[in-house]
């Protein structure tokens, strides 16, 4: 054997294998969740539901064992599955960084949606592309401690005011679990593991411990630029390596798939429909987006639900305000996709339209 042929046989396994090296990071590490950019769309998909296809956990493995000797969980623990990354491998921000409007069309295109927080005059805006590699960030404006969250596999944009009934503020982490396909939080005073969705401390020290929801919209930013030209923008200086301009989940919104295992389905909605999830009294419902937000800002919408008289209105920045005629006061909801609110809340009335309801 030649010398270059030697050499060939030597670097040739060391090329591949640092190929594959690469591709591993880029597919797992640089993602932070699942990502096959390797494969066709259907693959994709594919892969990813055969990933998270197995339901029946032990409690023991996939939750702290500390967790069973807290409050009896108000969820079945064995359909929390994992997601793929340990907990805080998707990273929450902690010490948010925020620049102008001007300054975010460096990393932020005008059709970008997001979660839009206003807090007396002042407003702050949560880009989607950001939000997607993090999914929490915990900060306290103008006094307030919240927490913005934002879970890509079910499209809920949900702010939580951080502080509890007995003055504890609370700090929030993503447990690297999944429940009904949504981010399974975990606060860092009791590990206690709270559903996005539901917004309620379910297994661990906290349980039955509810979190207040904050008003919030959404929307793109060119109407944050338009609308909101002094808001301040989530900075793409995280203090992580993400790349910011490429959505891990191309395709997700649109196709019908649901990744990991959800207990209900409905055919009411195509399944990524988003709905505004509302709760009166302990009930839930639902109202198509798109439809109800045209139609409260063209006018009041006016609807009963479990026995309340609901007002209904869209402001210019697509906050959906809904005021209880018979209890006096505003309901806060959020916005999500219709399979995930199907999964949680499967009987829940459908508002579609200010003549149907189902």
């Amino acid at each position: 054997m030649d010398k270059k042929q030697t050499m060939k046989k030597i670097i040739t396994p060391l090329i591949l294998f640092a190929l594959v090296i690469s591709a591993t990071y880029y597919v797992g590490v640089s993602n932070g969740r699942l990502n096959f950019d390797f494969f066709s769309k259907t693959s994709e998909f594919e892969a990813a539901n055969s990933a998270a296809s197995t339901k029946d956990l032990d409690y023991d493995g996939i939750l702290n064992q500390d967790l069973m000797e807290d409050p009896e969980p108000l969820i079945n623990v064995n359909e929390i599955v994992s997601g793929g990354p340990p907990k805080d491998g998707i990273p929450p921000i902690d010490d948010p960084k925020y620049v102008s409007v001007e300054e975010a069309e460096d990393f932020v295109n005008d059709a970008t949606n997001g979660i839009l927080v206003k807090v007396g005059s002042s407003a702050w805006f949560y880009p989607y592309n950001i939000m997607t590699w993090h999914e929490i960030v915990n900060d306290t404006l103008r006094e307030v401690p919240l927490s913005i969250t934002f879970c890509p596999l079910c499209g809920t944009g949900i702010v939580f005011e951080r502080t509890i009934e007995d003055g504890t503020v609370l700090d929030f982490g993503t447990s690297g679990k999944l429940w009904q396909s949504n981010l399974v939080m975990y606060d860092r005073q009791t590990d206690s593991y709270w559903p996005q969705v539901t917004g309620v401390a379910s297994v661990g020290k906290l349980t039955g411990t509810e979190l207040k929801l904050y008003p919030s919209s959404l929307i793109d930013f060119a109407s944050v630029k338009e609308q909101f030209p002094e808001a301040k923008v989530l900075s793409d200086d995280t203090g992580h390596f993400r790349n910011y301009q490429r959505n891990p989940y191309q395709g997700y919104d649109d196709n019908e798939s649901v990744f990991f295992p959800v207990s209900n389905e409905s055919d009411r909605l195509h399944p990524k429909q988003l709905v505004y999830t509302l709760s009166v009294d302990g009930e839930f419902k639902a109202y198509h987006y798109d439809n109800i937000s045209e139609a409260g800002l063209n006018g009041v919408v006016r609807d009963n639900f479990n026995g309340h008289e609901l007002d209904i209105t869209v402001g210019e920045d697509g906050e959906i305000n809904v005021f209880d005629k018979t209890d006096n006061k505003r309901v806060i909801g959020f916005i999500g996709m219709w399979f995930s609110h199907v999964a949680v809340h499967p009987d829940t009335p459908l508002w579609v339209s200010v003549d149907e309801t189902e």
